[in-house]
């Protein structure tokens, strides 16, 4: 795949400048692919936490598609977010609602494997719980890939421009109360 620029940052990160939508999902998808079959081969499992956005459900839904679904070994993949909206998962506007209807329900994932935040509980409590699990389940706290997007307002993953979110730097998952939206999010 051809891309205009790649830039290594340091020896951890690189910069694809791709030209346009179309490419960048393909690349996207492609890495994803790459990453989870490293992750497997290497330690078994690979960990990955999702998102919502416009961008990661044209890769879901990609990652779903005959070409592509039979090219990971879904068994050994571990499915956590990013974030959540205080919603049931049942609601439209639950990242988790999109990933699944967007392919991931049509994946051979483990329901054992699937680890949504419970938006539809108390923020604080579901935060709490979402956290012990990531210190319980994910091996010293580190995902093999962290899938985030970016809204027109600068937010990711719920951490709004503003927000006492942006504070906290002493766990891994936070209930953040966003004023310019007057709802509570989970990151």
């Amino acid at each position: 795949m051809k891309t205009d620029i790649i830039r290594s940052v340091d020896a951890r990160r690189n910069i694809a400048i791709l030209k346009d939508k179309d490419e960048t999902v393909r690349f996207c998808v492609k890495h994803f692919i790459s990453l989870a079959n490293e992750a497997i081969e290497k330690r078994g499992f690979f960990f990955v936490a999702l998102s919502g956005g416009s961008t990661p459900k044209v890769i879901f839904q990609q990652l779903a598609q005959p070409q592509y679904r039979h090219e990971v070994d879904w068994s050994k993949v571990m499915l956590f977010w990013s974030d959540e909206r205080c919603v049931p998962p049942t609601d439209l506007d639950s990242n988790y609602r999109m990933a699944m209807d967007a392919g991931f329900s049509s994946l051979p994932v483990l329901q054992e494997h699937i680890f949504r935040m419970h938006g539809e509980t108390d923020p604080q409590k579901a935060a709490d719980d979402y956290n012990q699990l990531i210190i319980e389940r994910v091996p010293e706290q580190k995902f093999d890939l962290v899938m985030l997007g970016m809204g027109e307002d600068g937010h990711t993953a719920s951490l709004f421009p503003g927000t006492e979110g942006l504070k906290v730097e002493d766990r891994w998952v936070i209930a953040n109360y966003v004023p310019q939206k007057e709802t509570w999010r989970l990151s």
